[in-house]
């Protein structure tokens, strides 16, 4: 019998946890899938915009936005339970940063598409790619 990855199945349970919890009918796609820099919560994208976040531990789906994201693009913030998203709220793609209790911050707020949001390693500044080319630096 070989040895298996550890982190491998891991990954593969909760992929399967994520579909059965998206209650597929054959139609379940991910898009992006990332895991919290403590490894508690993977984050995972449909093509249609919903984000799902389930705690690894016990597989329970705990945050689900429904068809709200924009691209494909989800930054977890390195040693916080943030991720930085794309939405368009009706006033183009703005970056956002959402908690885990579902609280959302407006991070830039003009009408063109903003994208690839990408965190610094220490997770104190945010880089995200504009139409102006500007580097917005996220509140502490």
């Amino acid at each position: 019998m070989t040895s298996r990855n550890p982190i491998a199945v891991r990954a593969l349970v909760l992929g399967l946890l994520l579909m059965a919890a998206m209650g597929s009918a054959g139609h379940c796609a991910v898009e992006t899938v990332q895991f919290s820099s403590d490894g508690n919560y993977l984050a995972a994208l449909t093509p249609q915009g919903t984000l799902y976040v389930v705690e690894t531990n016990s597989g329970n789906v705990i945050y689900t936005l429904p068809h709200a994201l924009q691209g494909a693009e989800i930054a977890w913030r390195p040693g916080a339970n943030q991720i930085a998203v794309v939405l368009d709220e009706g006033e183009g793609w703005d970056i956002y940063l959402l908690d885990l209790e579902g609280n959302k911050l407006r991070l830039t707020a003009h009408p063109a598409k903003d994208s690839c949001p990408q965190w610094s390693a220490e997770g104190k500044s945010l880089g995200v790619v504009l139409s102006h080319r500007h580097i917005c630096s996220c509140p502490r």
